[in-house]
């Protein structure tokens, strides 16, 4: 299974999202996926992307099928690995996502815009991903 990526803004929280789906996430096209779901954005972003990428290079991956890191005090750019794209594990990876954007903003535990946030990460997530 080839390396992919997708890179998503969170409208409202401005906060960044990008998710990587890669067997060996520290292989070539895993970083090359990562890099390119920058390709829509300025270069400054494209340069934090690859800075973003050494820094989540060094995780320790053994015995895990998906990681959620971010990059400074919750945010603002959250990046989430999965092994393979099952549902319930990207779930389990976006949840951590949303609570550290709710947390990073102050919202708190609103669990009808955490509902929503969400919803909205799952579906931009995997609709992102199908078009790779």
């Amino acid at each position: 299974m080839k390396a992919k990526a997708v890179t998503l803004q969170v409208p409202l929280f401005e906060r960044y999202v990008t998710v990587l789906v890669a067997k060996e996430p520290t292989k070539l096209d895993a970083r090359n996926a990562f890099v390119d779901a920058y390709e829509h954005f300025d270069a400054f972003m494209r340069k934090r992307a690859k800075h973003d990428w050494e820094t989540f290079a060094e995780e320790s991956f053994d015995g895990f099928d998906g990681i959620c890191t971010h990059s400074g005090e919750l945010g603002p750019r959250f990046i989430v690995w999965v092994k393979e794209l099952r549902m319930g594990l990207l779930t389990h990876e976006l949840t951590h996502v949303a609570d550290g954007i709710l947390q990073s903003t102050n919202v708190g535990d609103n669990t009808e815009v955490r509902a929503y946030l969400m919803e909205w990460l799952s579906r931009e997530t995997v609709n992102g991903l199908r078009k790779k």
